[in-house]
């Protein structure tokens, strides 16, 4: 009798605690799957466990089992009187925020597919447009056109892009917006890079045939990488600040000028400066439309705080 009886109490104790289990599992489950409220018909485990007369409460019941007690979840109470294993509230937007969300869910999406379209576009550009708008242009290295001034603005936009991210931070308008611009042009630098090795195209200097693509790790003519570049770091603050300052469109001049000097000096054909210009573009629309740009959510803190805001 007393082997039976110590028997039976084991049996019971796993049977209360594989139900147990179950039943917080099989809510959680619920809970990530939809809101647990739009559900027509319950699922398997449902059913079972309301045979069995357990019906924990935050599961989604229909006509069937709506008028069907329940009893309460187990586990410790908390002081807003909720208990371990309950389902989260559901958050209360409104409709303004619904909207601002899809609104920005489109905008993402608008410039992933701009991206994407403008990348498979510009070589097909470049191959079929070459015969027609490629030429060398009269070669001139002096004045603003020399190849170390070149260089020299380069570096300085770099430099202003990583200071002005650093001292304004991600948490005001103008700091998010270099941010976004250091996401733009570390996009653009990748995609430049691969397609330089990937259509090896012969530069001015190198060949005069503006068909030369495929020629291996000696020519990497398309597409122009400091075009693109230049275009990648305007584009997120003519798109954040046009309609309150026009004047903004006048940033424009940077990769006009580079693309103009890069010509000038038989670095790039012009389908490669128009080729690197859209990609730039394209790519700074698509980190101004991000909610918060990449560099600052893999960052730390600290580094994306804003020095003007410490001191």
């Amino acid at each position: 009798m007393r082997f039976f009886t110590r028997n039976f109490l084991c049996l019971f104790c796993l049977w209360a605690f594989g139900v147990g289990l179950l039943t917080g599992a099989s809510a959680t489950t619920l809970q990530r799957v939809s809101s647990a409220r739009s559900l027509v018909r319950p699922p398997a485990v449902h059913l079972a466990l309301r045979d069995l007369g357990i019906h924990p409460r935050g599961w989604a019941t229909d006509t069937a089992t709506a008028s069907l007690p329940s009893v309460p979840r187990w586990g410790p109470l908390f002081r807003d009187g909720s208990r371990a294993g309950d389902p989260p509230p559901r958050p209360v937007t409104s409709r303004r925020e619904d909207a601002r969300h899809r609104s920005e869910w489109r905008s993402t999406a608008f410039g992933r597919r701009l991206v994407e379209w403008t990348i498979v576009a510009t070589p097909v550009f470049a191959l079929t447009a070459s015969s027609v708008l490629d030429h060398r242009l009269a070669y001139d290295s002096h004045g603003i056109f020399y190849r170390p001034y070149q260089l020299d603005f380069e570096h300085g936009v770099m430099a202003a892009e990583g200071l002005g991210a650093l001292w304004f931070g991600a948490r005001s308008r103008l700091g998010r917006t270099f941010w976004q611009a250091i996401d733009s042009s570390l996009y653009t630098a990748a995609t430049t890079t691969v397609m330089k090795y990937a259509f090896s195209r012969a530069r001015p200097y190198q060949s005069p045939d503006p068909h030369d693509f495929f020629q291996g790790n000696c020519c990497q003519s398309f597409p122009s990488g400091e075009v693109a570049y230049q275009a990648s770091v305007v584009t997120p603050f003519i798109a954040e600040y046009y309609r309150r300052d026009p004047w903004i469109w006048a940033l424009e001049i940077f990769p006009v000028y580079d693309a103009v000097a890069r010509m000038k000096t038989w670095g790039h054909w012009q389908t490669d400066v128009i080729s690197g210009f859209a990609i730039g573009t394209a790519w700074g629309i698509f980190a101004h439309e991000e909610r918060v740009p990449f560099t600052v959510s893999v960052l730390p803190g600290g580094l994306t705080v804003g020095l003007d805001r410490r001191f």
